[in-house]
């Protein structure tokens, strides 16, 4: 093989390479893309999320007692695996009516700097995935007290998932 013929090969394997290269960085830069993970859940007819790592555990609504002289907003408190907890109902502080609970109600335990309550929810769906770019600001259509406790919204192909700052909520109402 001439000395040329080798340069030229070696061109070949080297534009072959870069090609390569930069599909992959390609492919990485999307994986690499920054995606926040959110446990969705329903209050009436609209979807709320909140950080996964914010989550301790999810639990039937059972077992609630009723506190005298605490706000609407606090439903009582329970006891789960030894810990007492504040069970609360944030339907009311974000504007939505309050309808009975139904069998696929769920006290959703979460906390953040040190606050942890125990929130309502009608029903607790699944954990989404989302690229953290997709995230947009809370919409001015969401009220004054939905804003105040929203952190953004993600729409999805058949829902809009409205983000909670639970740091917000739960410093606001005082857990």
């Amino acid at each position: 093989m001439s000395e040329e013929s080798k340069e030229t090969a070696n061109e070949d394997i080297l534009e072959k390479l870069r090609r390569r290269n930069a599909a992959q960085g390609a492919s990485n830069t999307q994986r690499s893309e920054v995606r926040q993970r959110f446990l969705a859940f329903r209050l009436d007819q609209e979807w709320f999320g909140l950080e996964v790592q914010q989550v301790k555990e999810i639990s039937r609504l059972d077992n609630v007692t009723r506190v005298p002289l605490t706000p609407e907003y606090v439903m009582g408190i329970t006891n789960l695996r030894g810990n007492i907890t504040a069970v609360i109902d944030i339907r009311g502080v974000l504007g939505i009516e309050y309808q009975a609970l139904t069998a696929q109600a769920r006290i959703i335990v979460a906390g953040v700097q040190g606050l942890e309550a125990g929130i309502i929810a009608e029903q607790v769906k699944e954990v989404v995935e989302v690229v953290k770019s997709q995230i947009e600001p809370p919409l001015l259509t969401l009220g004054h007290e939905r804003g105040k406790y929203s952190s953004g919204v993600v729409q999805q192909a058949n829902r809009m998932l409205v983000i909670l700052n639970l740091n917000s909520i739960l410093a606001d109402l005082k857990i």
